[in-house]
């Protein structure tokens, strides 16, 4: 779904399936997003079902997808506010 831009009914599905399988399933969809949209995982944050995959989705803002890249190049996606939006997630 994440491929076919659908992240909000990537997240829909994985809030139905057992808790025994979210945390992979949330994870997987978190790493996606990020590696595909950053920006489409930014406007989900708020959707995630728990806290703790809110926290881990904002952490990837700050690790480099490669060694070319840190966490100072989100200007080039977000204002200051969203970029202290996403912070404030770090700390839930």
């Amino acid at each position: 779904m994440i491929n076919q831009n659908e992240p909000l009914a990537a997240i829909k599905l994985g809030s139905e399936l057992p808790e025994s399988v979210q945390d992979e399933y949330f994870r997987a969809i978190i790493n996606e997003l990020y590696n595909q949209d950053r920006v489409a995982l930014y406007e989900v944050l708020d959707l995630l079902p728990q806290r703790k995959y809110q926290r881990d989705a904002a952490l990837y803002y700050r690790r480099p997808s490669s060694r070319f890249e840190s966490f100072n190049r989100s200007h080039w996606y977000f204002t200051d506010e969203e970029l202290e939006k996403i912070e404030s997630y770090r700390t839930l």
